[in-house]
């Protein structure tokens, strides 16, 4: 391999390591297994570039498509459930004062992340990879393989029916 390559790749790395490596965490619950899952994406990206000539065009939406078969492969073997939407996933919400407005929003957010949970799993999957991994259009296309016009209606269509929940539970309070 050519110590070019091997410069890119070591790059690459640095820049998307951490963000691979929370995209995992945030699906698999479980930092141990998301820092192997991370490194094993890695690992094959790099026997991927030794055995092929072709370079990869785009490395993050690559290094996203390995990590999610990874991830699938990990839930065959385990016969689990592939998704999880809780308080680690989408960060704890700073409450800076104990103001009634604040407390009331964060039990909002609470509940549409539940509510978020009742949506088909193609919505989740790329509401998820949009606004909890905040990737392009174009990088979900490339990870799911569907077309970039596919994942915007998904995402449109989503966000309408998360608004229609959000409706649902502000007119239950």
């Amino acid at each position: 391999m050519k110590e070019k390559t091997k410069n890119e790749f070591v790059e690459a790395y640095e820049k998307y390591s951490l963000i691979i490596q929370r995209y995992i965490f945030a699906r698999v619950n479980d930092y141990d297994l998301a820092e192997d899952i991370m490194q094993e994406t890695f690992f094959k990206t790099w026997q991927y570039l030794n055995r092929n000539s072709n370079k990869i065009i785009k490395l993050k939406s690559f290094l996203f498509m390995v990590s999610n078969n990874l991830i699938t492969d990990y839930y065959r073997h385990k016969n689990k459930i592939p998704f999880s939407i809780d308080d680690q996933a989408f960060g704890e919400i700073p409450v800076p004062a104990v103001q009634i407005q604040e407390i009331e929003e964060k039990i909002e957010l609470e509940i549409l992340k539940n509510k978020l949970q009742n949506l088909k799993e193609g919505y989740r999957k790329i509401l998820s990879y949009r606004y909890i991994d905040f990737l392009s259009v174009k990088e979900i296309s490339t990870i799911t393989s569907k077309s970039t016009n596919y994942v915007s209606v998904v995402i449109y269509r989503g966000k309408k029916i998360l608004k229609e929940m959000y409706k649902d539970i502000k007119m239950t309070h």
